[in-house]
C-alpha cells in the first residue's frame, strides 16, 4: 500500500482571474465527504427494501489561518451571487508521478471569519461540488 501523509497534500484554487493556483499554504485542514444518492424501487410482494443507485456528489471544505489575499478569492466567489464556481484540483499526496488528483467545480455555500483574544484569526468555507469530479493521477 502506498500510504502518505497529509502534510504533503496540494491544493489548487481559482484566483480571480480564472487561473488555478496552489493556496496550500493558506489552507491547515480539507475534508471532501462524496456520496451517492438511491432510489427506493420496491413493489408489492418485496419482503426488502430494493434500490438503485442514483446521482454521485460531494462537498468540500477547508480551514485555515486568515490571510486577506486568499480570503478575497473565496469571498469573491461567495458574494457574487450568481453562484460562480472556483475549480479545485486535490492532490492528497503532493504531485509526485502516480500520485491521485481530483478535480472539481464547486461554489461557496458557507465562509465563516473566526477569532480569539488567545489565537490567530481563522477563516472556514464550505463548497458544494457541482457536475463531474475527475480522479486521475498526476
Amino acid at each position: 500500500m502506498a500510504f502518505g501523509h497529509s502534510i504533503n497534500a496540494i491544493i489548487k484554487v481559482d484566483n480571480n482571474s480564472a487561473s488555478l493556483t496552489d493556496y496550500t499554504d493558506y489552507i491547515s485542514n480539507f475534508s471532501f465527504p462524496r456520496s451517492v444518492g438511491t432510489a427506493e424501487v420496491s413493489v408489492l410482494g418485496d419482503t426488502f427494501q430494493q434500490f438503485v443507485s442514483g446521482l454521485k456528489g460531494g462537498t468540500f471544505s477547508i480551514n485555515g489561518p486568515f490571510d486577506p489575499t486568499f480570503y478575497a478569492i473565496l469571498t469573491d466567489s461567495y458574494t457574487d451571487g450568481s453562484g460562480t464556481t472556483k475549480t479545485f484540483e486535490v492532490s492528497p499526496q503532493g504531485t509526485g508521478t502516480g500520485s491521485p488528483k481530483v478535480t472539481f467545480e464547486a461554489f461557496v455555500t458557507s465562509l465563516n471569519l473566526d477569532g480569539d483574544v488567545g489565537s490567530a484569526a481563522a477563516y472556514s468555507a464550505d463548497f458544494q461540488i457541482t457536475g463531474t469530479i475527475t480522479e486521475a493521477n498526476h
